[in-house]
């Protein structure tokens, strides 16, 4: 992405060239009208099976991701370079959805930049676990955003069960996806035609 803003409903119903999904072997990442907000389709990530899991250690974030990679880990990756044209502090944003079968620490999602774990500015959290309601959330990238360097972004979920497997299953919902530049000053919201 060198293109700002970025914006992406998935309003045809595919991954854009500009992301990449990626899924270990007890996990899946596809671009489906389940996982829709607004307009067609969405991102679904989310578990398979029971096998390797490793819910034990499953007390907090850092553990659910180290001891569950790669097998039952979904992502959608996205790579990006800003250039010395764009102003103001980059933020990423979209809607997301996630919830859980058996117990909470089953479905666990965060965002990283270069391996680095961000906080959702809404919440304050690096990493949510649980049932979560369709909601808007915000990372501010603004350290992550020299002209010309690149930047790879990781939307990262680890999950047990696949969707509608036990109790509706483990995974999240990810939609409108956007990455641009919030002008200085206070800035209210950001909308698309």
């Amino acid at each position: 992405i060198t293109s700002f803003p970025y914006y992406e409903d998935f309003g045809d119903c595919a991954a854009p060239a500009t992301m990449q999904l990626f899924a270990g072997s007890e996990a899946h990442a596809v671009v489906t009208p389940t996982a829709d907000y607004d307009n067609g389709c969405g991102v679904m990530l989310d578990g398979n099976t029971f096998a390797g899991f490793y819910h034990e250690y499953n007390n907090n974030c850092d553990n659910a991701f180290n001891n569950n990679f790669p097998d039952h880990t979904a992502q959608v990756k996205m790579n990006y370079t800003p250039n010395a044209t764009d102003a103001g502090a980059l933020q990423l944003d979209f809607m997301h959805a996630q919830q859980y079968s058996f117990a909470d620490y089953y479905s666990w999602f965060r965002v990283t930049v270069d391996g680095n774990v961000l906080t959702e500015e809404n919440t304050g959290l690096t990493c949510v676990r649980g049932d979560i309601d369709w909601q808007f959330v915000k990372y501010d990238l603004s350290a992550y955003q020299t002209p010309g360097q690149n930047y790879e972004i990781v939307l990262d979920f680890v999950g047990k069960y696949e969707y509608l497997y036990y109790n509706g299953g483990d995974y999240v919902w990810l939609d409108n996806i956007q990455l641009w530049f919030v002008p200085a000053g206070n800035v209210d919201g950001h909308a698309y035609d």
